[in-house]
């Protein structure tokens, strides 16, 4: 029988309250802990300081990757928006 243990992913705002609390002095294997998380992950974390608190918190993303073509993205979220609008359009004369 395996022990695996399933990964956490961290939110971009829990990654900030974890970076929050080592500043504050906590331990680092006690944050580690209170977020059930790898101290290797939370060296990783820590390492990525600057990139994390430049990262829109607006949503609650889970990444801080932008993709390699922006405008395609662009147009791609803009006519799934304007699919999903149309179907409820076509549901709702139903």
């Amino acid at each position: 029988m395996s022990s695996f243990k399933k990964y956490k992913y961290l939110t971009i705002s829990e990654k900030q309250n974890v970076i929050e609390s080592v500043e504050e002095g906590e331990r680092k294997v006690d944050v580690a802990k209170a977020f059930e998380i790898p101290l290797s992950s939370l060296s990783t974390i820590l390492k990525n300081k600057e990139k994390i608190f430049s990262a829109s918190s607006s949503r609650v993303r889970k990444r801080v990757s932008k993709g390699n073509f922006p405008r395609l993205e662009q147009c791609l979220v803009s006519w799934m928006r304007h699919s999903v609008d149309r179907i409820f359009q076509w549901v709702a004369l139903y």
